[in-house]
């Protein structure tokens, strides 16, 4: 297998090829449609225990939009299995270990033509680099200054 710690730690981020197979993609893209059709019967961020839609009118995109959902699992079986899959063990071993405990299910979305794509549990909606997160202080003040559209 490949050295996918190695590879996170020089890039900032690891593609593991091969991982899902093309019907697993497939159902699973399904699935995340699915999730994002849910979230949107509710008008605004919804919350039930753990399972979390959050969903905001988007300025840009002119329309409501929902930016992330957290606990799926909690209403899709397949979002089950996926998140206790010994394929997704077997990845995160070398990070992690064997002993891990699951604190959270998300998934984000970017909706097209949308101004926010990146949200807070604050509800703080944000604009931002996918790679933010690896970028230092710097590096990432000085992308976001170029980079950004004129408004």
């Amino acid at each position: 297998m490949q050295d996918l710690a190695a590879e996170l730690k020089t890039q900032g981020y690891a593609i593991v090829r091969g991982f899902l197979s093309p019907a697993e993609t497939s159902e699973i893209a399904s699935e995340v449609d699915k999730m994002y059709r849910e979230g949107l019967k509710h008008h605004a961020t919804y919350r039930d225990g753990n399972l979390l839609f959050e969903v905001l009118d988007d300025p840009k995109a002119r329309r409501r939009v929902v930016l992330q959902a957290h606990w799926t699992a909690w209403i899709s079986p397949l979002m089950e299995r996926m998140r206790r899959s010994e394929k997704y063990l077997a990845v995160r071993e070398p990070f992690l270990g064997k002993d891990i405990k699951q604190i959270t299910h998300q998934i984000h979305w970017k909706p097209p033509g949308a101004k926010y794509f990146l949200s807070l549990s604050s509800g703080c909606a944000l604009q931002g680099r996918q790679d933010q997160g690896f970028r230092s202080p710097r590096e990432h003040r000085d992308h976001r200054a170029r980079d950004r559209p004129a408004d």
